[in-house]
């Protein structure tokens, strides 16, 4: 009967198989792509991949009803189409059956139209010979093996399409398996492996233990094709990352290429602006490009004899002077090419002058249509590719530049890069044609293979070996046995799990650092832990069996079992379950705070209570400390605020009242007076304005203490600008801002205070004729970062510190007007944003302040707390 039931199923299987490939075949004529594809993006099932599962299911239905010939001659044409199938692909031909039935209008993601994957076809040729096979040796069970193979592919590539490994259902750029076709062999590799009843000992290919032979078969099958799909997936994925990276290098090289060919037009557009240059413009302009790009060795003026004249910069160049380009075929034949298209031209690799290898950039220049020479830009390899790396990040590869199959350069030794993987790029522009090739370094490309692989095929070899070891038992025990076995596991489980949980809740609770006490619903204390006879001072034998309130003072220690028993009978809790801060006594009647925490439950319908207690005193005891300094923070900070509101308003009166006597002795001297007092009075009057403006600063320093709330959106250069001009600099004064943001939402009279101060300050202390200040804004995580530099005096070091105290100047404040307060104010605006400031000044020439100011997120933190 379990026979039966076997090739039963079977019989079911292979109908199912069939019906399936009816669908497809319908879906197929019918223009039904859903049948066909399932999804768009999916790989379609070919109509002769649904011909070969309809003959596939036909032939196993067959053999079940025991029409072994039908079968046969069924099978033989699924081995017949998918041979023809598997000779197509491995000797690159077309055989004309891939669309002999049907002309095929759906394409996704296969190489050749109407054509089965080349895995479909090596799974249906195993099916076709497995049934052909067991038609004729009815005792050779290949079916036990070959089935669950089947099944291990089609479970593989169900994988791929779960977990989106390629791999797993498609090999190489060849047509892959369909979803569908992939689920058909799952069932197909069962309905074959169930084909025949049990197999016994007179069996060949492992007789009875044709179980344990079938699900080894499976694993190993569905272990190593797996492990393969997923190398072959992570191959792939590596090999696409090279191809990135290299078409991302190979634009950033062309990229740093374009800087220098911009830089030598721009000179060149110059030149024909000027209709020429001098020699001394001329090394000017080429000298700041030379800097800018440490790649460019030199700058060259070449007259139209193809002379070398003028060489920027001449250290290192001396042998380039007067040199005949036209000595040199590549260089000559470039100069000429440049002459003919009027255009920029790049040269072959050629050995420079300074010793290296590299390549000339030429740019015509014209003179009213005429030839008046040529710019050429001198680049060398090595420094090119060094400036790459740096802004592209090659440390982990290896970059060559070919032309015309020889290396004209390379990043990193050959040595050093894995041969795995590799990318090349074309790169074709000025008259070159480059083959850039990018290779993983050795040990980046050991670093980013996983060992998935390898722990697939290792799992599964465990797999199996614990499968097979499971079977044996499972063969070998009886139900009784290991029914005992398991009741007796158990038994012994729980009860080591009760003595572990047990010890585990006694240490935990010894080593609690709170103490912990347990009482009965009358308030007995039944057990405590250590930390409790520390804090009480009691011994553990003068607590267990003693009542609770034994550890409470006066009224709460008569009025604890009247607590009690209320909240047995009514429920209404005052500290159970709630928890709050009482009074407890100590073995010596000292009392002290606790926080106590009570918890009710109930174990085989008995009451218990457990406390936690914890020992505030401390706590208690800093809490009173803070509120009395807070108390006296506050009211120092009111007396300041006062002190600087009286020195800002009352002591303002007599100062205007002795500038007015100036003024008044001024006038009735103005025709007796002498310079000596003329100075006099002048130093009275400016002294007086200074102690004025000091009041002034005095009181803003003062109310610096609260953050402003109104956001607004500001114009970072209108701003700047606006503040520049406010301050009404001299005509002599420059201002340049560069900036990297066009606005940002901020709290702006902070910010402009901010950018005042420090403008003014680089325009007061400006020591020259002319001046030049630079103000930069950029883009830093969770802010911006503003920079004022100026090229005046400049600050000595041993001053940095200290010029941001109030009342702190450099110089005497009869040489420069100031109270000395504008940068303690920058300083407490920026501490009240927890915003940086930074200086930097030789002492000699030139000061830059560099402050941070925080995003509108980070402001309306910083406002909240």
């Amino acid at each position: 009967m379990f026979s039966i039931n076997h090739i039963v199923l079977s019989r079911y299987l292979g109908a199912s198989i069939s019906l399936l490939a009816l669908i497809v075949i319908f879906g197929w004529y019918s223009h039904t792509p859903l049948l066909v594809q399932i999804h768009p993006t999916f790989v379609a099932m070919q109509f002769n991949t649904a011909l070969c599962f309809l003959l596939c299911g036909a032939g196993i239905s067959a053999r079940s009803l025991k029409y072994r010939k039908l079968s046969t001659f069924i099978a033989s044409l699924v081995v017949l189409i998918s041979t023809i199938t598997f000779i197509q692909y491995i000797a690159h031909t077309n055989l004309n059956i891939d669309q002999l039935f049907l002309e095929h209008y759906i394409t996704t993601s296969t190489t050749h139209p109407g054509r089965m994957a080349i895995s479909t076809a090596l799974c249906f040729m195993l099916s076709g010979i497995t049934i052909v096979t067991h038609n004729i040796y009815p005792r050779f069970h290949i079916n036990k093996i070959i089935g669950p193979a089947i099944s291990g592919m089609g479970s593989v590539a169900l994988i791929g399409y779960i977990f989106s490994i390629e791999t797993a259902y498609g090999l190489g750029n060849l047509s892959a398996m369909a979803v569908h076709t992939a689920m058909g062999f799952v069932v197909i590799g069962i309905a074959l492996t169930l084909m025949s009843a049990i197999a016994t000992d007179k069996s060949l290919l492992f007789g009875q233990y044709w179980k344990e032979s079938t699900l080894t078969v499976a694993l190993i099958v569905f272990t190593f094709a797996l492990s393969q799909a997923v190398e072959n997936w992570q191959n792939k994925q590596l090999q696409e990352k090279l191809d990135a990276h290299t078409v991302n290098a190979t634009q950033a090289l062309k990229t740093l290429i374009n800087t220098r060919v911009d830089a030598l037009n721009r000179m060149a557009h110059r030149w024909h602006v000027f209709d020429s240059l001098t020699k001394q413009q001329w090394e000017n302009d080429s000298l700041q490009y030379v800097n800018d790009f440490p790649d460019m060795q030199a700058i060259e003026w070449v007259n139209r004899n193809m002379r070398v004249k003028w060489v920027v910069p001449i250290e290192g160049n001396e042998k380039a002077i007067d040199f005949d380009l036209s000595s040199e075929d590549k260089r000559h034949a470039t100069l000429l090419r440049a002459q003919q298209i009027k255009s920029t031209t790049i040269s072959p690799a050629v050995e420079l002058i300074q010793g290296k290898r590299g390549f000339l950039i030429v740019e015509p220049l014209t003179k009213q249509q005429e030839n008046s020479g040529f710019l050429v830009g001198v680049i060398a390899y090595t420094e090119l590719l060094n400036v790459l790396a740096d802004n592209f990040h090659l440390d982990n590869f290896n970059l060559t530049i070919k032309a015309q199959h020889k290396i004209i350069a390379h990043h990193k030794p050959e040595s050093e890069s894995s041969n795995n993987y590799i990318a090349t790029q074309q790169l074709a522009f000025f008259g070159v044609n480059w083959q850039i090739t990018l290779k993983f370094t050795k040990a980046y490309a050991s670093s980013l293979q996983s060992q998935l692989p390898s722990i697939i095929l290792v799992s599964g070899m465990i797999a199996i070996f614990m499968s097979l070891l499971f079977l044996k038992l499972w063969r070998d025990a009886a139900l009784h046995s290991q029914k005992l076995l398991h009741e007796i596991t158990l038994h012994k489980n729980t009860k080591s799990l009760l003595a572990y949980e047990e010890n585990r809740l006694r240490t935990t609770l010894q080593s609690m650092g709170d103490s912990v006490v347990l009482a009965d619903h009358q308030g007995t204390i039944l057990s405590i832990n250590q930390a409790t006879t520390a804090l009480f001072g009691y011994r553990e034998d003068e607590m267990i069996g003693k009542n609770v309130r034994m550890l409470m003072p006066e009224p709460d220690r008569s009025q604890h079992d009247d607590y009690i028993a209320n909240y047995l009978h009514s429920k209404t809790p005052k500290i159970i379950g709630i928890g709050r801060e009482v009074v407890a006594k100590k073995k010596n009647q000292k009392s002290f705070p606790i926080h106590l925490s009570i918890a009710h439950m109930t174990i085989d319908n008995e009451q218990f209570f457990s406390a936690i207690i914890r020992d505030i005193s401390q706590q208690k005891t800093t809490e009173l400390a803070l509120a009395k300094y807070t108390k006296e923070l506050e009211r120092s900070n009111k007396e300041l605020s006062e002190f600087a509101y009286i020195a800002s308003h009352d002591l303002k009166a007599p100062l205007r009242g002795i500038m007015q006597l100036s003024n008044w002795i001024d006038e009735e001297l103005q025709d007796n007076k002498n310079s000596q007092i003329t100075e006099y009075i002048r130093l009275m009057q400016s002294r007086t304005s200074r102690l004025e403006k000091l009041l002034d600063d005095l009181l803003s320093y003062a109310t610096l203490t609260e953050k402003v709330e109104k956001f607004t959106t500001i114009n970072v250069d209108v701003l700047v600008k606006d503040t520049f001009q406010l301050l009404n600099p001299p005509a002599s004064i420059h201002l340049e801002i560069n900036s990297e943001i066009v606005s940002f939402n901020t709290i702006a009279v902070p910010l402009e205070q901010v950018l005042r101060n420090l403008i003014n300050n680089a325009i007061k202390h400006h020591d020259k004729e002319t001046g030049h200040i630079t103000v930069s804004i950029k883009p830093i995580e969770h802010g911006y970062q503003f920079s004022v530099c100026d090229d005046g005096p400049g600050i000595d070091p041993q001053y940095h510190q200290q010029i941001f105290g109030i009342f702190k100047t450099l110089k005497p404040r009869d040489e420069l007007e100031g109270s000395g307060m504008g940068l303690a104010i920058v300083k407490k605006i920026l501490d009240t944003y927890d915003c940086d400031i930074t200086i930097d000044s030789n002492g000699n020439t030139g000061t830059c302040f560099a402050f941070t100011w925080p995003d509108e997120a980070t402001l309306k933190r910083l406002i909240d707390d």
